[in-house]
């Protein structure tokens, strides 16, 4: 809990620092995700709060995991995940600076509990329908990367590569940072559109390829009085809970697929799904099969 104030004291202060002399929108949310295989069971209760100006966007995650089952090699039943993503715009420059950190002891695990990343980049490319961004800046982590004294290397150089292109039949989105993340809407206009998204974390298996690709339909169009605010979709994804173990040093990881269908009110998010293929994985060694299982989230959220 007190890891929790320091945080969100932290966090508002950042907020407050992006919010000056600026119409800010602030939106708290909630989200309640539940995954149920063989006998285990894990509950994630979330509390977030976003932020946005004209020129700035803050949002900050907590999620606590907690498991039913005892884990095997005597792992911790409980860990925590903390995101934290701030955006500023000046003209063509923009500055982004991340944390995340998914541990039993998060941040205060030591180096490799935690990445830390600040970068700046600069719009080369500002058209209507396609941007290009470049820039560079720092990471701080355990990124595997050892010193001559086998102490890991803290502190290493990143790229910002940033694309988005638009049409009235396609939206793309590229970004790397850490890693590469792309997003397309095929029909984003039509109250029948296609999405997907696909990112790569680590390069362990092909279960680090973490994608969802999704069916939608829009129960309302732009045009409509009451506006787009509602949909429906069926999809196919591939997802992980991943935590490092601050002690041991070690890294847990469960993996599975779903077929899911979700409601989306904009405020209110509904989603279940059959989950199949599951797995942990120990050490990124010891992997043990899984039979089929569910999975069920709830999302709400409110602007002020």
């Amino acid at each position: 809990m007190k890891k929790f104030v320091i945080i969100t004291v932290l966090m508002s202060m950042l907020i407050s620092l992006y919010a000056v002399s600026a119409k800010v929108n602030y939106i708290p949310l909630f989200q309640y995700e539940q995954h149920s295989y063989g006998s285990q069971r894990i509950i994630s209760p979330s509390l977030g709060l976003l932020a946005q100006g004209e020129s700035f966007q803050v949002i900050g995650l907590y999620s606590q995991h907690l498991f039913q089952e005892e884990l095997s090699n005597s792992y911790p039943d409980k860990s925590h995940s903390i995101e934290f993503l701030a955006e500023n715009w000046k003209g063509r420059h923009q500055f982004i600076n991340l944390f995340k950190s998914d541990s039993d002891e998060p941040l205060t695990g030591g180096l490799h509990t935690f990445q830390l990343a600040s970068v700046w980049g600069y719009e080369l490319v500002s058209r209507d329908n396609f941007k290009f961004v470049l820039g560079t800046g720092i990471g701080v982590s355990d990124f595997g990367i050892e010193m001559s004294e086998g102490n890991p290397l803290p502190v290493i150089p990143l790229p910002l590569i940033r694309m988005k292109s638009h049409s009235k039949w396609l939206d793309t989105k590229f970004d790397f940072i850490t890693g590469p993340n792309f997003e397309f809407v095929i029909g984003p206009k039509e109250r029948v559109r296609l999405k997907g998204d696909v990112r790569i974390d680590q390069l362990r298996d092909s279960r680090d390829m973490i994608f969802n690709l999704s069916g939608e339909y829009r129960f309302f169009s732009e045009n409509d009085p009451i506006g787009d605010f509602a949909g429906i979709s069926f999809g196919l994804s591939s997802d992980n809970l991943s935590f490092d173990l601050a002690k041991e040093d070690e890294v847990f990881d469960y993996n599975y697929y779903s077929i899911f269908s979700k409601l989306d009110l904009s405020l209110l998010k509904i989603s279940s799904g059959y989950t199949f293929k599951n797995r942990e994985m120990y050490r990124e060694e010891e992997k043990i099969e899984f039979e089929d299982g569910f999975t069920f989230s709830i999302q709400a959220l409110y602007q002020f």
